[in-house]
């Protein structure tokens, strides 16, 4: 979904990157909502041009499950097929 979909959804205008200190991950907030996930290490800077996924997996590092939204490029790359209405 387009970013901007994802922070009108959430009733919001903003959206956050923030940098953990002791891992330098980063991950997104959006202000005044429960919303909060991943951002893939390809996004450099927030813009309209992204988009919002859910993702579920298993950790590499620690082997545990996981599901989070994540904020990333948009690419037409992978695509098998779509569905316009």
């Amino acid at each position: 979904m387009p970013i901007t979909d994802f922070i009108n959804n959430a009733g919001a205008s903003t959206m956050q990157i923030i940098r953990n200190p002791q891992n330098q991950g980063r991950f997104f907030v959006i202000p005044g909502t429960d919303k909060s996930g991943h951002v893939s290490s390809k996004v450099e800077k927030l813009s309209r041009d992204l988009y919002v996924s859910w993702v579920e997996g298993v950790s590499k590092k620690t082997g545990e499950p996981f599901a989070c939204h994540s904020v990333h490029l948009g690419s037409t790359t992978n695509v098998e097929d779509t569905l316009t209405l």
